[in-house]
This record gives C-alpha cells, sequence and structure tokens, in this order.
C-alpha cells in the first residue's frame, strides 16, 4: 500500500473486513453522561456560574439524586412563587 497513510492502510487492511467483505469499524465507547430521557422530558441548554453549577451537582450527590432532577424541582418551585406573586398583585390591583 504504498503512498497510502497508516490510518488509511490500517483501514483498508483484511483485518477491518468482515467476513462477507464489507468494511467493520471499532464500535465506538457510548458517550459520557448521555441518558434515555424519562418520561416527556426533552434537553435544554442553559449557561450558569462554575459555582452555582457546583453547588447543584453537590446537592444532588448529597440527596443521591440527578442534577437535572435537581434543577427541575428548582425551576418548578420558582414558577410556583412567581405565579403566587402575580396572582396576588392581580387581587390587589
Amino acid at each position: 500500500m504504498a503512498g497510502v497513510g497508516r490510518a488509511a492502510a490500517l483501514w483498508l487492511s483484511e483485518s477491518y473486513r468482515a467476513a462477507n467483505g464489507q468494511m467493520v469499524g471499532k464500535k465506538k465507547a457510548a458517550k459520557k453522561g448521555k441518558r434515555t430521557p424519562i418520561g416527556d422530558r426533552v434537553q435544554f441548554l442553559t449557561m450558569m456560574h462554575p459555582d452555582v453549577i457546583a453547588d447543584i451537582k453537590q446537592v444532588a450527590i448529597d440527596e443521591h439524586r440527578a442534577a437535572w432532577d435537581v434543577m427541575e424541582q428548582a425551576a418548578r418551585e420558582f414558577l410556583k412563587r412567581r405565579r403566587s406573586k402575580r396572582a396576588s398583585r392581580a387581587a390587589t390591583d
């Protein structure tokens, strides 16, 4: 395989061919941290200060929960407080 790079030569070699002649490669390891969705949840990306993230992760560890669960609970509690504040303001207006 003159003129072919080492990686290309390995890729083309017989050791990377199945019995039927089709090319096969090494299995890719599962990505660390990937999880299947639970229920009807979807992924949501946000940015936070590293100290806040570290605190959230520590709470999750202390409570034997996933960090996303801690964040979901915090968001639900925030939204509940916000709704009740708006309702009380609307009642006084």
